[in-house]
């Protein structure tokens, strides 16, 4: 298990210096554009195998438990507005709320829409990752050029 922090940051380290060519810009585009489409498609994925496998048992406590048939109707009314606050709050784990998405009543193109809110950590990530590259490669100049 890698941390999709991890991931993100190396992909704009790569995709800057190898696929672009130490352009920061082109490179942190190309490296979005890559992580966010990996995230989409493991988000619906993950979604699906929730969303088919256990919704069933969602119901079925839904009926027993109070606070689950509260969480549950929530999504159901206001699903966009949830989901997309939970996507944008950087402590909770990304894959933890596709399972969440899957089991609740959400419908799946509100799923989907909500996605746009992991973009601002993953545009950070990946201008970090493209920003070490720049800083590695104009620290090791610099540092030649000082000693001689």
């Amino acid at each position: 298990f890698i941390p999709p922090f991890v991931l993100t940051f190396m992909c704009g380290y790569v995709f800057t210096d190898v696929f672009c060519e130490g352009n920061i810009v082109w490179g942190g585009v190309a490296a979005v554009a890559a992580c966010f489409l990996g995230s989409v498609i493991g988000a619906l994925l993950a979604f699906c195998r929730a969303r088919y496998m256990t919704r069933d048992l969602v119901q079925l406590f839904s009926k027993r438990y109070v606070l689950v048939r509260a969480v549950d109707r929530a999504i159901d009314r206001n699903g966009f507005r949830v989901m997309l606050m939970l996507r944008l709050c950087p402590f909770i784990p990304f894959n933890a709320l596709n399972y969440i998405g899957g089991i609740t009543a959400i419908r799946w193109e509100t799923f989907v829409l909500t996605l746009v809110g992991i973009l601002p950590l993953q545009i950070l990530t990946v201008v970090m990752g493209a920003t070490a590259d720049f800083l590695v490669t104009h620290s090791s100049s610099t540092a030649a050029t000082t000693n001689s």
